[in-house]
Formats: C-alpha cells, sequence, structure tokens
C-alpha cells in the first residue's frame, strides 16, 4: 500500500517526526475543527475543484477496483491566510452520486465524516514529507508560493456510506506556526 515517500502512521512508535506534527498527524478528532481551533476564528473552505480525474499513481493502491475517480480539492484557511490544503480521492459510484457529496460546496468533508455520534471509520494512516516532483507539489503552488521545499501531510482512508474515501492533508507553514497550534490538538468537547 505504500508507495513512494508515504510511510505508515502508529501513534504509539516514535516516528521521527517533530512532536507537533506528529499531534496534527495522529489527530483522531475532525480536522477542520483543529484548524479553527489554532487559527483562533472561522475556517473558510476554497475549492479547487471537484471532478473527475487521475488518480496519482501512490494513490491507486487503495483503490483495487479502478475506474474513474473523483477528486475534490480544497484550501482551508483563516482571514484569508492558507492553512491547509486537503484532497480527497474516491471511485465509488455510491460517493461519486451521493447528494451529500456531490452538494458539499463551500462546506468541509469535516462535517460528513465527524457527524453523528461516532464518527466515519478508517483504516489506514500514512504520512509523508512532500517535497518538489511529488504528485501533490502543484497542489501546494496553488495556495503556498513560500521558499519552503518540504511540506508534512498525512492521508487517511475513510469509509464513508460503506464507500472508501482518501483523504490528504497537507499542513501549511501558517498552521504549524500558530501560537495555538499545540493546543488546538487537545480535544474539546462537543
Amino acid at each position: 500500500m505504500i508507495s513512494g515517500d508515504w510511510r505508515n502512521f502508529d501513534p504509539q512508535q516514535d516516528q521521527g517526526l517533530p512532536p507537533l506534527v506528529q499531534g496534527w498527524v495522529g489527530l483522531e478528532t475532525s480536522m477542520t475543527a483543529a484548524v479553527g481551533r489554532a487559527a483562533g476564528g472561522a475556517i473558510d473552505v476554497t475549492v479547487r475543484r471537484q471532478e473527475d480525474g487521475p488518480l496519482n499513481p501512490d494513490e491507486a493502491g487503495f483503490f483495487p477496483e479502478g475506474g474513474p475517480a473523483t477528486l475534490r480539492e480544497v484550501c482551508l484557511s483563516h482571514a484569508d491566510e492558507p492553512l491547509l490544503i486537503a484532497r480527497t480521492v474516491f471511485t465509488s459510484d455510491i460517493l461519486r452520486t451521493h447528494p451529500r457529496i456531490v452538494e458539499l460546496g463551500t462546506r468541509p468533508l469535516g462535517s460528513l465524516l465527524f457527524a453523528g455520534e461516532r464518527p466515519s471509520p478508517w483504516t489506514a494512516r500514512q504520512f509523508s514529507h512532500i517535497r518538489p516532483g511529488a504528485p501533490l507539489f502543484p497542489l501546494i503552488r496553488w495556495r503556498h508560493a513560500g521558499p519552503e521545499t518540504g511540506y508534512w501531510a498525512r492521508r487517511t482512508l475513510f469509509h464513508l456510506f460503506d464507500a472508501p474515501l482518501l483523504v490528504t492533508e497537507i499542513f501549511l507553514p501558517a498552521l504549524l506556526a500558530k501560537p495555538g497550534a499545540e493546543q488546538a490538538l487537545i480535544e474539546r468537547p462537543t
């Protein structure tokens, strides 16, 4: 399942990650809510695209059935400051036509994944340090043109409406530099 620079995440072992990054990669609650806590306010979702497109080579192993893929790429920002870029990939016809997915618009995907008493289950989590030349690097440059040559990311295979859905989240430097970034990882009662 691992391809290229992605490694399986095990929260019980030292992964060689900076402690703050390890906390973000291992987050078990809503990423959107944690980003909002770190930013100290409401999060805006800008949609780059939600359309059919090709899987990246390192994503194909998560979807053995193949078939056309639907891609959703968004940026989470606060006060026009980009904080996190996310790419969601799914191939299931259930998800491709499900009204709650099709009509998400600028609402975060977390509003579906973490709705109700039990969040959507996940079966795999990996992390990577995305560098120039990686398939995701152009997506990063869509909202962050800084001098950084590497960005920490995680990806999680969820199951929503009984279908696989791969969510990749790329942590932009502004998020990790927020004074409240570490405190935001502490789960808050809802």
